[in-house]
């Protein structure tokens, strides 16, 4: 049974599953299946044969073709042997104990399948497709809630998760709705940590910001930052979109002085952390850890490169991005980035300065990666 609960990332051959798209028959109301994801009456249904429940067929009902094609490509292809084991039920029921051992491991394949569409979310938020990302948000609330109960304190990660989607697909109200479910469930505990406190007050900062209301929006995010040094310090990884989203507004709002200054914390948080890759180990990045950082660090880029892209701070964002894509193994586009924070640091420095030197060094090692 343990075997059956752990949960790779890995993307599955489809040879290795059936999957057929069929419509929902008319059913009576009472009888209608409902959406996987939103709850609501399914016309489309997912049919998915594999191995895992023995050639029985795991059916998935979605409300419309789109929801099912978005949520099947955004995430749940990867996961089909652990859908079916939490999904289809078991052909012999057991004794009392094998009945409380598959009911244990039910629940842990729930928990680790609902924090891996989560992730599939954020990763789809930062490589900019919000449609993918809202179903397997959705998913994950919905794995959330089966385990712990609407409400509960333990859900709220996933739907801070769902909000930032639905702001990102431009569902508004739908966000609001969901960041008000997560704020009762933070009122209601006293015992709720600083760090989901702050990632309350950021997706409260990304959906104002996306209205327009900028005011609530900067108060929100400096609320995010203050939660998150409490928890884990102003310079750590997690405090690092906090500055971002403020950066994005203060651009929003024409003051590209605050906009820099922030952009500059990003990349300096960001190269702090990498600065292990010099001869020592990195900690490792999630998937979608390492694309939000890739996010950050190209939009500080563009903005340091539209005031200028010769001065020092244009050469520390090539520098940063440069070390981060090549701990996530993309060593051509890192070659490109490393090679330009030279030319920079050669023109604006001089070939003989620390920081140059620095700089060629990382760039000696990331060309030899390329070549091996």
């Amino acid at each position: 049974m343990s075997g059956v609960c752990v949960l790779e990332r890995e993307q599955r051959p489809v040879a290795s599953t059936t999957k057929i798209f069929f419509e929902v028959n008319a059913l009576q109301h009472r009888d209608a299946p409902l959406c996987e994801l939103t709850g609501r009456r399914a016309s489309v249904a997912l049919a998915v044969t594999n191995n895992a429940a023995d050639g029985r067929p795991l059916t998935l009902y979605f409300e419309d073709h789109d929801t099912a094609t978005n949520a099947w490509t955004g995430s749940l292809c990867r996961y089909v042997d652990q859908l079916a084991f939490i999904m289809v039920p078991a052909k012999s029921v057991g004794s009392a104990v094998e009945r409380e051992e598959r009911t244990r491991a039910v629940r842990e394949c729930k928990a680790s399948l609902s924090a891996l569409c989560a992730d599939d979310a954020m990763q789809h938020l930062a490589e900019g497709s919000p449609l993918l990302a809202v179903p397997a948000a959705q998913f994950a609330v919905k794995l959330a809630d089966a385990i712990h109960g609407e409400g509960s304190l333990e859900a709220v990660p996933a739907r801070l998760c769902l909000s930032d989607a639905y702001v990102a697909a431009k569902y508004p109200q739908l966000a609001e709705d969901t960041l008000t479910a997560a704020n009762w469930a933070l009122l209601a505990r006293a015992r709720a940590s600083n760090a989901l406190r702050s990632r309350l007050r950021r997706s409260f900062g990304k959906l104002y910001a996306s209205q327009g209301r900028y005011d609530e929006a900067l108060r929100q995010l400096a609320d995010d930052i203050y939660h998150c040094s409490l928890e884990e310090g102003p310079e750590h990884l997690s405090a690092v979109g906090g500055y971002f989203e403020l950066a994005n507004v203060f651009s929003l709002l024409k003051r590209g002085d605050a906009a820099g200054a922030l952009d500059d914390k990003v990349v300096d948080c960001w190269n702090k952390y990498l600065l292990p890759g010099m001869g020592r180990s990195v900690p490792a990045l999630s998937a979608s850890q390492a694309a939000q950082g890739v996010e950050m660090l190209r939009a500080a880029l563009k903005r340091r490169e539209a005031t200028g892209g010769t001065h020092v701070g244009a050469g520390e964002a090539h520098y940063v991005l440069a070390l981060l894509l090549q701990h996530c193994g993309d060593r051509k586009p890192a070659k490109g980035h490393v090679r330009t924070a030279c030319q920079i640091y050669e023109s604006t420095l001089g070939a003989n300065h620390p920081r140059t030197a620095e700089v060629q060094e990382a760039r000696t090692r990331i060309e030899e990666s390329c070549q091996a």
